[in-house]
């Protein structure tokens, strides 16, 4: 049966993500007659605002459905994280520096307490960088989830997890920013996640929002100041400390007088 299957791919460097499905305009595209193997799919390096299609006989239908997805996640190369939202798969590549620090920097306040001495949210399981499986035949993975839930429970299911997180922190990243402040964050709402945070380490700012029937409600935005934000209003830490520090800047020339 043939298949169409187009690809918006962006170069490595720039971590932009690329979205695969079956419903862009094939009036304008240009035709290779392969099989679409993995390395077609994603081919390396990636070049920026390029758009390949490929029109070959193919298991795959116009529309790859969530199991053919789930296939092409599975065999991503190592480096690329892959996500399914609204029939879409979404391939980023690895975070930035700015991503790392800042992720880094939330989870350790959420695991070892803040460094001012509020202790680690009581009764909570979290994990980073965790798949889950949200209704609607949706797979993502989130920068880190939290569960009200003993660490035995969380720690037992399965993977992905299909247990819905009662919250749920994005860091913003180039790749993956538009997803993570459209689709994605639709998804959480409309799954019944209680509290988002979505943190934008180039910005730097926070935003703490709570679900409200299925719609986000902005509780605060926050650069610097310290804060205690819900669901956990018993620790205080320093937004500040989530950012990566700026350089020094440059030394100016010493000129005589």
């Amino acid at each position: 049966m043939a298949a169409d299957v187009s690809i918006a791919a962006a170069d490595g460097a720039s971590g932009v993500a690329c979205v695969l499905d079956g419903s862009q305009d094939r009036s304008q595209r240009p035709i290779v007659k392969t099989a679409p193997t993995r390395d077609r799919l994603f081919p390396r390096p990636f070049e920026t605002g390029i758009v390949v299609s490929m029109k070959a006989r193919s298991s795959l239908r116009a529309e790859p459905d969530y199991d053919e997805l789930v296939a092409l996640v599975r065999d991503l190369p190592r480096g690329r994280v892959g996500q399914i939202v609204n029939s879409k798969l979404y391939v980023s590549t690895t975070c930035d520096p700015a991503h790392a620090h800042t992720l880094a920097e939330m989870s350790a306040t959420l695991l070892a307490g803040a460094p001012d001495g509020d202790p680690v949210p009581s009764g909570w399981t979290f994990l980073t960088e965790v798949e889950l499986v949200l209704p609607g035949q949706t797979l993502v993975t989130a920068d880190i989830a939290g569960w009200r839930a003993p660490h035995e429970r969380i720690g037992a299911l399965p993977l992905p997890i299909g247990l819905v997180p009662q919250w749920v922190c994005e860091v913003l990243d180039p790749g993956t920013r538009s997803l993570d402040l459209t689709s994605k964050r639709q998804i959480y709402a409309l799954s019944g996640v209680q509290n988002l945070w979505i943190v934008d380490p180039h910005a730097r700012v926070l935003e703490v929002y709570e679900n409200h029937r299925g719609r986000w409600l902005l509780a605060e935005a926050v650069g610097e100041d310290v804060i205690a934000a819900p669901p956990f209003d018993d620790l205080h830490f320093d937004v500040g400390d989530l950012w990566m520090p700026l350089p020094p800047p440059p030394r100016q020339p010493h000129r005589p007088s």
